[in-house]
């Protein structure tokens, strides 16, 4: 099979959706209303307003744009590995509910998707949890064998198409910490963290991250929020090594930011 997902045409069908609705707006809604406006003030704020709604549209289109090549490299990645990471029976159920999605997605139109009742790229597509746990998979056994930026790309995939399982983010987050991407790794155990907030170990991979960012206030509070649970928890004894080292690490960063 060829690569599973078409990311170009993915995206194409999304922007040509996004200006066919922006025309229609146009018509049916914003021209009506501003024919009947007589004061130029309205007039002139209307228009503000509508190419303000425009640009902004555009823009998350343009950002999103930014992010295909780490689609398309995830893509290329999985194709890459998945006969090395996943077993026969894997592979043929793979195969089997790539080839379900691609029938569906042949009559796929963005503006006939529940979006509003969606939660997510998988729920919007219809990716099986199945397909985003094989990319997941390829992910892990790359970053077990060190290859920490192309693991960081398969668990980028995943945690996107379907951002509400903290597992894909605190995977991301660990890539691109050891990839040294502190800013991107930061962004990822945030996520996780809203996913969950009682986790300690979110907390104090934060705090790794914000203090190889020499971000002192914010490695303090989130040292502070991991120490309230470690402290709360008895389940969590065996973290109060590391909450002694990070203080430590933290106490120092401040130290020479005094200086």
């Amino acid at each position: 099979m060829d690569t599973p997902f078409n990311i170009d045409e993915l995206f194409s069908k999304i922007e040509s959706t996004v200006d066919q609705k922006l025309e229609a707006f146009l018509y049916s809604y914003y021209y009506p209303i501003k024919k009947d406006l007589t004061n130029e003030k309205q007039i002139q704020s209307s228009d503000q307003l509508f190419e303000t709604k425009k640009s902004e549209v555009k823009s998350a289109l343009r950002e999103a744009n930014k992010q295909l090549d780490r689609f398309k490299s995830a893509v290329h990645l999985f194709t890459a590995h998945k006969n090395e990471f996943l077993s026969a029976e894997e592979i043929k159920r793979f195969d089997h509910e790539m080839e379900m999605f691609h029938e569906r997605f042949k009559n796929f139109k963005p503006e006939h998707a529940a979006l509003e009742k969606s939660h997510s790229i998988k729920e919007i597509l219809g990716v099986s949890d199945f397909i985003l746990y094989c990319y997941y998979l390829v992910g892990f056994n790359l970053f077990q064998k060190g290859s920490f930026t192309e693991s960081s790309q398969l668990f980028f995939f995943v945690a996107v198409f379907n951002p509400l399982v903290k597992d894909y983010w605190m995977a991301l987050g660990l890539a691109e910490r050891n990839s040294k991407q502190y800013e991107a790794a930061a962004h990822a155990f945030g996520m996780a963290a809203l996913l969950d907030k009682a986790d300690p170990n979110v907390k104090l991979s934060l705090v790794e991250c914000f203090i190889e960012l020499k971000n002192t206030r914010n490695a303090e509070e989130q040292l502070a929020f991991a120490e309230t649970i470690i402290h709360q928890n008895n389940h969590h004894e065996a973290l109060k090594s590391d909450l002694i080292k990070l203080r430590s690490d933290v106490e120092r960063l401040k130290t020479r930011s005094i200086k």
